[in-house]
This record gives structure tokens, C-alpha cells and sequence, in this order.
């Protein structure tokens, strides 16, 4: 489309500025644990519907979703065990899902639409060398830091600490990057 002169209407060469659609920040967990956990800009057109969308998995503190991409879905392919410990973390009253697909994790929807993943998960997911513990109960907003031990990343923490929780109420567990 061709910008308009201002008094006669017409075209004067240069092409209309047309806004671009804001990019939002997402984490690709992939299902190959040979490829890294990487942060991309993606255009919300390149984005999971908000509705319809099958196997969303809310996360919480603070909230963002796990959403399975479907460009990618394989259902004899590798298990992205990545992805299920996030997702058992979250939902510890749950079993993991098997999501057999490359999974992002996308800011919690507002003002309909997709927003960017907060920075906690952010940087505890692409945290390497010290990583620790929290964990925290529903419904309580108390959180217990365990200190005493630390991870190479987020991932082994969050094996370790769902080892730890399995046999007490709900207790969601959460990665966190050394101070």
C-alpha cells in the first residue's frame, strides 16, 4: 500500500509505514534433549490459538503456559521429559503428561492475547551452574528454600526436588537461579 499525499490524495512513492504485530518472548523446551532450551521472539500469528488449543498446561508463580506445538507432534517420537518435569513440578497431585512434541512455554493471556514468558521462568530454565529449590504449598504463601543443595540446571533440580515431595500433601517445586 502506497502512502497518500496529505492534500491531493495521491500517491507519493514512499510506502505506508504498517505497523508490525508485537513479537512475544517464548521458551522452546525440545522434545530432543541433544538440542538446547532456547528463547525465541515469535509473532502471535506464530502462537497456539488461546482457545481451542488442546493440552495447554498452566503453570503457577507466577502463571504462563505449557503449550504442546502441534507443528512438531510425534506421537512415536521422543518424550520431552524436559517439559513433563515442568509440568509435574506444577502439578505434583498430577501424573506428568506424555507430550511425545516440542513444547512452549508462553506468558499467561491478557487483553487476548498471548504475552511473554515472565522472567522467573526465563532465566531459572536457561540457568546453568547453581541452581536451587523452592517449594511452595497451594494455597499458603509461604515458600521453603532449600539452600543446602545446588544444581547444574533447572532440570536436574527439578528431578531432585520431585523426589523430595513425592510422599508429603501437594507441593509444587520450583528451580530458582543462585542469587
Amino acid at each position: 500500500m502506497r502512502a497518500l499525499n496529505a492534500t491531493f490524495g495521491v500517491p507519493t512513492g514512499r510506502l505506508a509505514h504498517r505497523p508490525r504485530p508485537p513479537l512475544v518472548e517464548v521458551v522452546l523446551i525440545p522434545a530432543d534433549t541433544r538440542r538446547p532450551v532456547r528463547v525465541e521472539r515469535r509473532g502471535r500469528d506464530r502462537l497456539p490459538r488461546l482457545r481451542g488449543s488442546p493440552g495447554a498446561i498452566p503453570l503457577f508463580a507466577p502463571p504462563a503456559f505449557l503449550y504442546p506445538d502441534p507443528a512438531f507432534l510425534r506421537p512415536h517420537g521422543p518424550r520431552n521429559d524436559r517439559a513433563g518435569l515442568l509440568a509435574a513440578a506444577h502439578h505434583p497431585w498430577q501424573s506428568p503428561p506424555a507430550l511425545h512434541t516440542d513444547v512452549l512455554l508462553i506468558g499467561a493471556p491478557r487483553g487476548g492475547g498471548h504475552t511473554s514468558v515472565p522472567e522467573t521462568h526465563t532465566t531459572a530454565l536457561l540457568a546453568t551452574g547453581r541452581v536451587h529449590i523452592e517449594f511452595h504449598q497451594p494455597g499458603s504463601r509461604a515458600r521453603w528454600r532449600w539452600n543446602g543443595m545446588w544444581f547444574p540446571d533447572a532440570f536436574v533440580a527439578y528431578q531432585h526436588g520431585l523426589r523430595v515431595v513425592r510422599g508429603f500433601p501437594p507441593v509444587i517445586v520450583r528451580a530458582v537461579p543462585a542469587d
